[in-house]
């Protein structure tokens, strides 16, 4: 059970480490999308007819809309990469020391920070040391 363990907190780590740069890439994207010079490109873009949208709006009021979703799934980008970062850093730290803790603060972050196996190693973790003790 202690190698299952370690290998789902390595596990564990090393996906939150890559989804903190998925989100990092999402979080770079979707700010570009809400700079000016994207807005002006939209408004044109609205104008042509080229980009079809079935928001009953005006064509500012598009702009301003699609302009807010970037910005509302910037931040929450940011605040899943955080997540998964400290998830990861969590699950590293749990390696070296076992404590009830810990395990609670992986299914914690595990679940905030869209790492599975977070959760299961938390959950192997608590049944292992109530097993030890």
């Amino acid at each position: 059970m202690k190698k299952v363990l370690k290998a789902f907190l390595i596990i564990n780590g090393i996906h939150g480490l890559v989804i903190s740069i998925l989100f990092a890439i999402l979080t770079a994207i979707c700010v570009v999308f809400s700079l000016p010079f994207f807005y002006d490109i939209v408004i044109n873009a609205l104008e042509d007819g080229s980009l079809p949208t079935l928001y009953p709006g005006t064509i500012e009021a598009t702009a301003d809309y699609l302009r807010t979703v970037f910005i509302v799934a910037a931040v929450f980008c940011v605040l899943f990469m955080g997540f998964a970062i400290t998830s990861a850093a969590f699950s590293f730290k749990t390696l070296k020391n076992y404590s009830s803790s810990l395990f609670i603060t992986n299914i914690v972050f595990g679940v905030l920070g869209l790492c599975p196996f977070g959760l299961a190693a938390g959950i192997m973790g608590l049944i292992y040391l109530d097993k030890e003790s």
